[in-house]
């Protein structure tokens, strides 16, 4: 059953261009407020809605399946609300981007693709303050941070301790979907940011009820948000495809991206010494299941 609801929730995806954002839109608005209004403003409204039909009884299960509605489910709700109230980083849509190389279409479906942020598949992207760094993040690593994560986390059985070997598994789980139909094989390219998205909501969804330090707490038969969410507590440059970066499937596909960067004066990744700081902040064997290998060294 977890495993039929990983496949459905991931049928849609998007890749943005963090470089140009990058380039671009140094001075844009920084998203934070924006996607904390929308992400606590749905805590409290779930959580009310699970009290009003609880009858005086705090069950995390039960609350889970109101989480879900608009954590999972209806995810693309609480999206459109950031991307209406966030200033929108580098460009809106893909057609207005630099590549203009087309490269055919892998996965056979019906639509023009442009190397590699294709009508299909594009993402804006925001401007983000976290631990006194700047960097930009798509809209889809919302999608991997919440609803990717949550899955995770059912599929640990929400253990607390997260044993290594369950943390591995659905890790691979992802990589294996970059390297698939989600990733190289339809949109070429593999996001390890979004791999780094997944693997940073699961430590959101394990603090939300337990632990130390929980956002919801029971009192006296009814859940309470003890605790606002905060970008900056969670999200860092792992999740920005410009200092993450990508793997493309060929030269066909990164000679124009590289000939853009080359005429913008970039290259991935953008802040060498920001993959230098991620290498070591997380332990080796997460690390090189999402971190690049050239952010690796």
């Amino acid at each position: 059953m977890i495993f039929i609801l990983f496949i459905l929730q991931i049928a849609w995806a998007g890749e943005p261009d963090n470089m140009m954002a990058r380039v671009d839109s140094a001075n844009a608005p920084l998203a934070n407020d924006a996607i904390n209004l929308a992400v606590n403003d749905s805590l409290q409204k779930n959580i009310a809605a699970y009290n009003r039909h609880a009858m005086g009884v705090c069950n995390p299960r039960m609350l889970d399946n109101f989480l879900r509605d608009s954590f999972d489910k209806n995810w693309a709700d609480v999206t459109d609300e950031v991307e209406k109230k966030a200033a929108i980083a580098g460009y809106k849509h893909s057609w207005n981007s630099p590549y203009k190389s087309p490269i055919g279409n892998t996965c056979k479906a019906n639509v023009p693709l442009v190397v590699p942020y294709n009508l299909a598949s594009y993402s804006t992207s925001m401007r983000i303050k976290a631990k006194g760094k700047i960097f930009y993040i798509g809209a889809d690593k919302l999608d991997h941070f919440f609803p990717h994560g949550f899955t995770y986390w059912l599929m640990m059985n929400r253990d607390q301790n997260l044993p290594s070997e369950k943390l591995h598994q659905v890790l691979d789980i992802g990589t294996e979907q970059e390297n698939g139909v989600w990733g190289l094989a339809c949109w070429s390219v593999k996001s390890y940011a979004d791999l780094a998205a997944n693997y940073k909501g699961i430590e959101f969804w394990k603090n939300l009820l337990e632990g130390d330090d929980p956002f919801i707490t029971c009192k006296k038969g009814r859940y309470e948000l003890r605790r606002k969410f905060d970008v900056a507590h969670f999200f860092d440059e792992s999740m920005d495809e410009s200092i993450n970066c990508n793997s493309y499937p060929s030269e066909k596909v990164l000679k124009p991206l590289q000939k853009v960067w080359n005429q913008k004066g970039i290259s991935c990744p953008a802040v060498p010494e920001s993959c230098t700081t991620l290498a070591k902040s997380y332990p080796p064997e997460i690390a090189k299941r999402i971190l690049h290998p050239r952010c690796l060294g």
